[in-house]
């Protein structure tokens, strides 16, 4: 992000200029004032040695040996950028890429693939609710870990640190004491109906699960949990967003 006022730098790595035009005329229109820039592989190494750039994008044009040169040149980039692949419909997901999408052959599906890149780049407020300090630090450390962008926050309560703060995603405990996490998950959906809940519950409480489910949670980490659980609600969440 370059500027007082927020503006994205994005990176098409592209051997066909066509493929280039198509990108920034879309880009003129995102809901978010972006930069787009593109090169061939080389080109986009040396860029992203010199330069900072808040997205990624390879595109299917691309022979393996400079796709795997681009992205080891992005992977090393601090602070790293959001890595996005523009595939064949049906490929696999490659190892180290954050996002994939079909690759797009008009105005309009590179405009939303465009705004996928977007949502998934700006950072999100997520909450962590739990009584202990020692398991918030915990959670708190694996969300740091993830390959999302995330400005996290802590709080020992539920509706009241909301009330101050706001949240896009919130991790809430199933055992804060007095009022409980379930019933907080119920204020916070009347309060704020687009924010995600996730709730932390013991490992096989199935009731627990169904509770939470009941009261509006989105998904449940069973603890314990590790990063690459945390990355698969987020993943969820930022799908259905």
């Amino acid at each position: 992000m370059s500027g007082d006022l927020l503006t994205l730098r994005m990176i098409v790595a592209s051997p066909l200029h066509s493929v280039g035009d198509l990108w920034r005329r879309a880009g003129a229109f995102a809901s978010v004032p972006i930069e787009v820039q593109i090169a061939d592989a080389a080109q986009a190494c040396a860029l992203c040695r010199t330069s900072f750039f808040d997205i990624v994008l390879l595109d299917a044009a691309l022979s393996e040996p400079d796709r795997e040169a681009v992205m080891t040149r992005a992977q090393a980039m601090q602070p790293k950028p959001l890595i996005a692949l523009s595939w064949p419909p049906g490929a696999a997901r490659i190892k180290g890429a954050d996002a994939a999408f079909s690759r797009p052959g008009n105005d309009e599906e590179t405009l939303a693939a465009i705004e996928r890149c977007i949502k998934l780049r700006l950072p999100k407020r997520l909450v962590i609710i739990d009584d202990a300090p020692a398991m918030r630090s915990v959670v708190r450390k694996m969300c740091s870990a993830s390959r999302f962008s995330l400005d996290i926050r802590e709080a020992e309560n539920g509706v009241a640190s909301l009330k101050e703060i706001g949240a896009d995603i919130v991790l809430i405990d199933s055992g804060l004491p007095g009022f409980n996490g379930f019933e907080t998950v119920s204020e916070i959906k009347r309060l704020a109906p687009r924010a995600a809940v996730v709730m932390m519950i013991a490992k096989g409480d199935q009731a627990a699960r169904l509770r939470a489910q009941h009261a509006g949670a989105m998904a449940v980490l069973q603890k314990p949990f590790y990063p690459a659980d945390v990355d698969v609600v987020l993943e969820r969440i930022y799908e259905t967003d």
